[in-house]
């Protein structure tokens, strides 16, 4: 075994120099040193990754952005010092738009200031002259579709039935056509997700409710109402396509502001529309921050904070909430990378109950679930109650079940069987998944799509991290063990099997440091190349290492381990 993996380090290390001064010569022969990165395909992400392009100050305006400024202006907004921007995407060759900070910010200043009379909101809609049948049938509709229904109105049918542009017009320039929100997507793009069935996860069964709701909204109102207002002459029978509601519900989702009820302003929860702020960027940097917005009463302003320090030529952002991918998918369209508050769900039906494991249950009753986050780390409680399982088949008192290597090293195994057998359940491997995005210009994937694979590579990734802490917690447990025997000078030290382990947890000791940071920075390409080419991999190659060859060498290994554990 020692020589072969000396043969297959040698041969590694041969074509990784290889490689490495192939890449160097690529990236000077096109002038860029940031070549190396996209030539060679080293990362999924963009090395320039959140970084402005282009910006947009009032007075040196972008074309597709002077009537939003000439709204800005009209209204008078309190905007200190934040400009529109065009950023690098998290993929090579994508962009996005935001809002730059001109000058720098401090935590808790104020960012804002934009008047009701800029914000189309629930009582703009009473006010406007659709006002009076949209108070008909609000109960029945909710106050989503009412606002979808007035932006509609202001968008197609106020110049055409009142003769005037609407003062939103600017506001409407800004939206964007298509959205990506999974209402829009087709089935083919939701199969790209390879997750959505509640059947199969629940952790996805509220977000498929939320998806279902919305999408019976758009029907009812389609079937029942659209007939009435075109028929009382309110709205063109174009206008209200399934097309249009459908875009302007997701717009209502996606961009608007919710607001609880505020003295006599609002009267109920409402969704404020709001021009310019719309553009401020959703981020789950922790911890989240409630109340970053709140409407002043006096000024009749919403004001919006820095929920952080923000140095000039920074982008600004705000968090939408503690939401995993699949809720930002539903409600905004996008994916976020390296989101510290996606998780997996995970439970492990416990079938015999012990008197322990049942008084446990009484006083933890959703311990036999679990979250599982980008840092594979699982709830103490789910633990602590496999850790009583598998205490019934030893003789361990249960005040020392937390120090018992062999509990834990059962616990550990049982959870990486199960993690493995979660990933054979995907069609596509996570590099494949990798590999598609690299590829998705020559594979013409839309937007959606590309959203889907994003989502689908986190959940892996997910996975994959968890199957390598999981093995190094089976490493320290049996560290663990082996510290106790030769202290207690037990013959089970010597075995062959418990040796062989021994030579290998030292050459995987040096492997799992690379396995991890490749792991962890599969969006993030801003590493220094030597740190990866010591390891003598590249990050494909690395991850296909990692869990398609050494892990199942110490699956194997673990199998004679436990024999022998069970032996003590």
């Amino acid at each position: 075994r020692i020589k072969i993996r000396k043969a297959r380090e040698m041969e590694n290390t041969w074509v990784s120099c290889v490689f490495l001064v192939l890449a160097l010569r690529n990236g000077r022969s096109e002038g860029n040193e940031r070549e190396v990165f996209d030539e060679k395909k080293l990362y999924v992400g963009n090395y320039l990754a959140g970084k402005p392009f282009r910006v947009c100050y009032p007075e040196a305006l972008c074309p597709e952005y002077s009537e939003l400024y000439d709204l800005v202006r009209a209204h008078n907004f309190s905007n200190n010092g934040l400009a529109i921007a065009d950023f690098h995407g998290s993929l090579p060759g994508t962009t996005y738009r935001g809002l730059i900070a001109t000058k720098s910010r401090k935590r808790g200043d104020v960012l804002l200031k934009v008047p009701l009379s800029a914000m189309l909101s629930r009582l703009s809609a009473l006010e406007s002259k659709i006002g009076f049948f949209l108070k008909i049938v609000e109960k029945n509709i909710g106050v989503r579709m009412l606002m979808a229904l007035h932006l509609l109105y202001e968008r197609f049918e106020k110049k055409r039935r009142e003769g005037i542009e609407s003062a939103y017009k600017g506001y409407f320039a800004s939206l964007p056509e298509d959205v990506n929100s999974l209402i829009l997507f087709t089935e083919e793009e939701l199969r790209e997700l390879q997750y959505l069935s509640p059947k199969k996860s629940t952790a996805l069964a509220s977000v498929n409710e939320m998806l279902n709701d919305a999408k019976r909204d758009i029907d009812k109102t389609l079937s029942v109402l659209a007939p009435i207002v075109i028929r009382d002459n309110s709205f063109d029978q174009a206008t209200l396509s399934r097309e249009n509601l459908t875009w302007a519900y997701t717009i209502v989702m996606s961009r608007t502001f919710s607001l609880k009820h505020h003295q006599d302003i609002f009267q109920q929860k409402t969704y404020l529309a709001v021009p310019f702020a719309d553009l401020i960027n959703h981020h789950s940097v922790g911890p989240f921050v409630r109340g970053y917005y709140r409407f002043n009463s006096t000024s009749n302003c919403l004001e919006f904070f820095a929920d952080q320090d923000y140095p000039a030529g920074s982008e600004v952002l705000i968090s939408y909430g503690a939401l995993t991918n699949p809720q930002l998918l539903v409600s905004y369209g996008f994916v976020l990378t390296d989101n510290v508050y996606e998780s997996i769900g995970l439970e492990i039906p416990i079938e015999q109950k012990s008197p322990a494991v049942q008084n446990f249950l009484k006083s933890n009753p959703n311990a036999s679930t679990t979250r599982i986050n980008i840092a594979g780390e699982f709830e103490a409680d789910f633990i602590k109650l496999l850790s009583l399982k598998h205490a019934d088949s030893t003789s361990t008192p249960i005040d020392r079940i937390a120090d018992d290597p062999y509990i834990d090293f059962r616990v550990r195994h049982e959870l990486l069987m199960t993690v493995i057998g979660l990933l054979t359940n995907y069609p596509t491997s996570l590099e494949y998944d990798i590999e598609v995005l690299r590829n998705r210009k020559q594979l013409r994937l839309s937007s959606r799509a590309v959203a889907a694979v994003m989502f689908r590579i986190e959940i892996k990734r997910i996975l994959h991290v968890t199957m390598i802490e999981l093995l190094y917690s089976i490493r320290k447990s049996f560290q663990k063990s082996a510290d106790q025997f030769r202290k207690d000078n037990n013959p089970i030290a010597e075995t062959e099997d418990w040796k062989s382990w021994e030579l290998d947890i030292q050459s995987w000791d040096k492997e799992f440091i690379t396995w991890r940071n490749s792991l962890h920075k599969i969006w993030n390409p801003k590493m220094d190349l030597r740190q990866h080419f010591t390891g003598t991999m590249n990050v494909e190659e690395t991850v296909k290492e990692a869990f398609q060859e050494q892990s199942g060498s110490i699956l194997d290994r673990t199998k004679n381990v436990l024999y022998i554990f069970e032996q003590k």
